[in-house]
């Protein structure tokens, strides 16, 4: 598995694939809980500090 580290000053970088994968992941759930709108304002909340750190594989 090839692992791939992000910090915060990747955060503008990675951000849309973070939205497409949440996406996908909830298409069919029609929970607005779940909405690409919500998701991105906790990306943006959470990876605006700069101690922000995600790994992805």
């Amino acid at each position: 598995m090839d692992l791939k580290r992000y910090t915060y000053a990747d955060a503008r970088d990675v951000r849309s694939l973070f939205l497409d994968i949440h996406d996908e992941v909830y298409a069919n759930d029609p929970d607005p809980f779940h909405s690409r709108e919500r998701f991105s304002y906790f990306v943006d909340l959470r990876s605006a500090g700069e101690d922000w750190l995600c790994v992805s594989g």
